[in-house]
């Protein structure tokens, strides 16, 4: 059943519904926005939960929402009742009455305006929209432009939402930036929540299969630096959980109370300082799975999803298959920027030495498979001259011993018509050679086969495969009419 908010006059909690998880500060904010002035809620509470509920009231009622009015001894129980004194609502506040704020740089005006059309689609019968920051392009009459370009190498983005909320018309407040478009039904998704909130979340994903961090805690209070970010299921809650500077969802009232730090900058965890100074202050941060956005770029690995535990933050979860390939995606890109930036010319060759050593031991192995993905990988990441002739002849001879003799036979043709007269007298021309001929005999082309063969001898006089091969064919006394290999 659903019933109105401030609408009840007395709720009466069952024995051992409080106190045994969690999740009592969302019960006992949830309750009291059903309550209307005046009414109560008679609340059983175990000895050992006493300081608890007290504690709760003061962090999270600190403005008298809820107040003791008496406290019944029953057994082993202690039955509260508490009154509402305070109103949940704002007499103005309106679900229908949105202010967007969309903070920007002046480096993604194509995104912005995609931003700007996912929430005209969504059909609001009143909104606005303020662009902060720098954006020099038309805009429609729904729309106001603030320019604030102070600091913006350092990415002043606490200074941009608090121009954003100041000047807003509307109570709720969404401030995104300039990377977080609207899904189709996302205002569906906030009217099907309720308006009863006072800082929220929703859904955030990237190419919507990937969860960004939309519901993530921090684990400890700020400012630890003994903290690790984890991803909630979307039923989970954990105290430390804080909104990603992305995408906050909040009242002006709140704002009013708790402004964004000016004295952050972007990537000082100004987010994580703000959820937590909203918690401080009593304000309950909840996510709304209903209301759907989209990350048009993001530059952060998939966070690994807590299992979901209503007593404590659960333990993290394996990934799954496809958000762990994009975080060895994510993980090996950062990586590679890192090297080829910073220390790529000292670990450059100690890696290629080593993926060498692999790839030959695994050739001298028969693990030719194995060989021929570290010479790939080889291949891909050096691109000088030595490298990539080195690279295409041993990838050319592994395809020919894996039975794959087409390929190997257009790899060493293109090898010879490119490299064999940069290096006539080397190993990799003599094994060029040597393996097109092998591949030419087995296709019966015996006249081009023998010409492989002698221009192996030409350079390796004591090549003793060559020399049996070039023998076994001097006894055919009439050549073929295929074209040389020099007409090929």
């Amino acid at each position: 059943a659903s019933f109105p908010l401030e609408s009840i006059r007395e709720i009466k909690v069952e024995i051992g519904q409080f106190g045994s998880t969690k999740f009592d500060t969302i019960l006992l904010r949830e309750w009291s926005y059903l309550l209307r002035i005046g009414g109560e809620i008679h609340l059983p509470v175990p000895p050992s939960c006493d300081t608890s509920l007290h504690r709760m009231l003061e962090n999270f009622f600190p403005r008298g929402g809820l107040s003791i009015v008496d406290v019944n001894e029953k057994q082993d129980l202690r039955e509260y009742r508490l009154r509402k004194v305070v109103p949940s609502l704002d007499p103005e506040d309106s679900p229908s009455r949105y202010t967007f704020g969309i903070v920007t740089h002046g480096k993604s005006n194509e995104q912005v305006k995609f931003i700007i059309e996912s929430i005209r689609a969504q059909k609001i019968p009143e909104y606005e929209i303020i662009i902060c920051g720098y954006y020099k392009q038309p805009i429609g009459t729904d729309t106001r432009y603030l320019e604030f370009t102070e600091q913006d190498e350092k990415g002043w983005v606490t200074r941009k939402k608090n121009i954003i909320c100041e000047a807003s018309k509307f109570e709720n407040i969404v401030v995104v930036h300039d990377r977080v478009a609207f899904r189709p039904g996302w205002y569906e998704g906030m009217l099907r929540y309720g308006n009863a909130f006072e800082a929220l979340s929703c859904v955030q994903t990237y190419r919507r299969v990937f969860r960004t961090w939309d519901w993530v805690t921090f684990s400890v209070p700020y400012p630890s630096q003994r903290f690790f970010c984890l991803g909630l299921s979307y039923r989970d809650w954990d105290p430390c959980v804080f909104m990603d500077g992305g995408l906050n969802i909040l009242k002006k009232k709140v704002w009013k109370n708790s402004p964004y730090n000016d004295e952050l900058f972007w990537e000082e965890k100004e987010d994580v300082e703000f959820s937590h100074r909203l918690a401080a202050n009593g304000v309950l941060i909840r996510f709304n799975p209903f209301a759907k956005c989209e990350s048009l770029r993001w530059r952060h690995n998939v966070v690994r999803i807590a299992r979901y535990n209503p007593q404590r933050l659960g333990k993290p979860r394996v990934l799954e298959p496809l958000t762990f390939f994009f975080n060895l995606v994510f993980k090996t890109k950062k990586n590679w920027n890192y090297f080829r930036d910073k220390r790529w010319s000292y670990y450059s060759s100690r890696i290629r030495h080593h993926l060498y050593r692999y790839s030959r031991m695994f050739a001298n192995h028969r693990q030719y498979r194995r060989a021929l993905i570290g010479y790939l990988t080889i291949f891909f990441l050096y691109r000088d001259l030595v490298t990539t002739a080195v690279c295409r002849i041993e990838i050319a001879k592994l395809l020919y011993l894996l039975g794959w003799k087409n390929l190997a036979k257009r790899g060493l043709k293109a090898w010879l018509a490119r490299w064999a007269e940069h290096s006539p007298n080397t190993e990799m021309n003599t094994s060029a050679h040597f393996y097109l001929g092998e591949i030419l005999l087995q296709e019966e082309d015996q006249q081009n086969a023998a010409q492989c063969f002698r221009a192996v001898l030409s350079i390796a006089p004591d090549h003793k495969r060559a020399r049996e091969r070039l023998r076994a064919l001097s006894s055919v006394s009439s050549p073929s009419q295929k074209p040389t290999i020099a007409q090929q």
